[in-house]
């Protein structure tokens, strides 16, 4: 039987520990990139900056009120980091019954990169252009 040499076990032991001191330090420089970071938008693709417009109900009448203004429905967002680059206010035609949605829905217009952190609280994506167009900002 031969046995290894203490130099060789010295020699492996000595590899092993420098591979894994090699990963550690590499975690360590490696970190998430932060969106409020500059420089940010531009590490994205061009799909994720594209800007989209999302919507949110004001509440559900005779139950629950999400929001009571635009500003209110903002805040939410911006708890979550969301850059909101315009917004308004529109109405569409509702039902006056208990249960049925309000009326008033406030639309805001984000990254798409946002769009699932927006959803995650409740937000929509906004289809409809024409609103989209009769409500925005010039």
């Amino acid at each position: 039987m031969n046995k290894p040499s203490d130099y060789n076990r010295y020699a492996q032991s000595s590899w092993g520990i420098l591979i894994i001191l090699l990963l550690f330090s590499s975690c360590q420089t490696m970190r998430p990139v932060i969106p409020a970071e500059p420089g940010h938008v531009e590490k994205m693709d061009a799909s994720q900056n594209k800007l989209v417009w999302i919507y949110h109900l004001a509440g559900v009448l005779c139950e629950t009120t999400f929001y009571t203004s635009t500003e209110e429905a903002l805040n939410d967002l911006d708890s979550l980091e969301v850059h909101v680059y315009d917004s308004f206010q529109f109405d569409i035609p509702s039902c006056d019954s208990c249960g049925c949605p309000s009326s008033i829905r406030f639309a805001a217009n984000i990254r798409h990169f946002d769009l699932n952190r927006a959803m995650s609280i409740g937000w929509h994506f906004l289809e409809d252009d024409s609103v989209i167009e009769e409500n925005k900002r010039q």
